[in-house]
């Protein structure tokens, strides 16, 4: 089989579990709600056990993935192991049992779902590795990936949200993703044992004229540390505080995250294929994050605006409901697009051809404790303090000022060693004689 088929089999594989995880994430919640008798603490409980075990999965596969010799069976063995556990995770989640709401019960679900959680953060890691034979493809690899999965993730919130609980209940909808998950596992571990250890890398031609080669400095991975932990943080704060927003301009709390998250993750999406496209590969990385950094700012500044007081005169004039919906979808798509090209960006400054999965697994992980720190910071303090109006203009100026700090900082590849040249006899005797004239001088 091409390279280019198996490039496209891995990115549809990628799709599917995205699919599966959201879906995963929608369903455990409402278990979880009914168990615990408080669906707020259980929708904490999924999203920061969601966000650690991203973080801990990532942090711990990314090293071996480079150390593997099948990176994309290792995959498929996580994919059949995530789709075993969603088809017991309901005996699981019942295992705390029913009760008043305490700690140890809330700790016990969390420690529930921690396994599953974790190995599907190996799998960005372990798949960049396989795709990736030269720094030259990696912004491409991390691009479509991140993109593909996000995709997913959106069609599973939508599935999940507006119809498969409606038709199925929590048990049934686990069951049919739990199948579907372990059958891609399954296909995907088939399909390895007749796949190359690696991918064949591209040919040079396919990539000329992109500023793709060079292999940044550790610098540039302190950076992309930093853009990781930022990406995430202001991401998650601007999620919690458009949550809460939708929800009072919609009337009903579901449709304002379905719609939040839908919104979000395709915008981020697409920013992920904006990066990978061959037009981004010809500016200069850096230069292109800051550009995406205060285009966020800008973006998120007007929309924002321009959302509230479309929706009011709408809701004035009395009109129609899909005009509310599409104005909302618009002003979070804008600016999520802009800020959804920071972190693969942030992968491709931190990582090379040498270092795939361990440093990409490490980005991801800052990245997705980044999400924890802001989703805490930003529901916890800042909007039952101050509302959400003081979220949206922090995020602002947060953006423009990471933006102008990266515009005005030079990011450069290490420059390689000068070869270390043996002096001939010649040059020997000429420094000789220039010491004896400077001696007579």
């Amino acid at each position: 089989m091409p390279a280019a088929y198996r490039r496209g089999a891995v990115y549809a594989f990628y799709f599917l579990a995205g699919i599966c995880g959201l879906t995963y994430e929608v369903v455990w919640s409402r278990i979880l709600g009914a168990h615990l008798g408080n669906v707020d603490v259980a929708n904490a409980v999924v999203l920061a056990t969601f966000m650690g075990g991203l973080a801990l999965g990532a942090r711990i596969f990314g090293p071996w993935a480079d150390r593997m010799h099948h990176p994309l069976r290792a995959y498929g063995l996580i994919e059949a192991a995530i789709g075993l556990y969603a088809l017991g995770s309901p005996f699981l989640l019942s295992l705390p049992g029913e009760g008043a709401l305490d700690a140890g019960r809330v700790g016990l679900s969390a420690l529930a779902l921690l396994p599953p959680t974790m190995l599907m953060g190996g799998a960005f890691p372990l798949l960049t590795r396989y795709l990736t034979s030269r720094t030259l493809e990696l912004r491409r690899n991390v691009g479509h990936l991140y993109a593909v999965n996000t995709a997913g993730s959106v069609l599973g919130g939508l599935l999940a949200g507006f119809w498969l609980l409606d038709a199925l209940t929590p048990t049934s909808a686990l069951a049919t993703m739990g199948a579907l998950n372990l059958a891609l596992g399954a296909f995907v571990v088939a399909a390895a044992g007749r796949a190359p250890a690696r991918l064949t890398p591209t040919e040079p031609e396919a990539l000329a004229g992109l500023d793709d080669a060079v292999s940044f400095g550790p610098s540039a991975r302190r950076l992309a540390l930093l853009l990781a932990g930022f990406s995430g943080v202001a991401t998650m704060a601007l999620e919690v505080a458009w949550t809460r927003e939708l929800a009072e301009a919609l009337g009903d709390s579901t449709h304002g995250l379905t719609l939040m998250l839908a919104a979000f993750l395709s915008g981020s999406a697409l920013g992920a294929v904006a990066l990978a496209s061959r037009r981004a590969g010809r500016f200069a990385l850096p230069d292109l994050v800051g550009a995406a950094l205060l285009a966020t700012s800008v973006l998120l500044f007007v929309t924002h605006h321009l959302y509230a007081a479309l929706v009011e005169a709408l809701a004035s004039a009395g009109g129609p409901p899909l005009a509310v919906y599409l104005i909302c979808f618009a002003a979070l798509l804008l600016p999520t697009t802009a800020a959804g090209l920071v972190f693969p960006a942030a992968v491709r400054l931190g990582a090379d051809e040498q270092h795939v999965g361990g440093r990409v697994g490490h980005i991801y992980a800052v990245n997705t404790l980044g999400t924890l720190a802001g989703a805490v910071f930003a529901g916890l303090v800042v909007l039952p303090l101050w509302g959400t109006e003081v979220v949206f203009t922090g995020a602002v100026v947060a953006y423009a000022l990471a933006g102008l700090a990266l515009t005005r900082r030079r990011v450069r590849a290490p420059k390689p060693p000068l070869p270390r040249v043996r002096p001939s006899v010649f040059s020997l005797a000429v420094r000789e004689a220039d010491a004896r004239e400077d001696e007579v001088v």
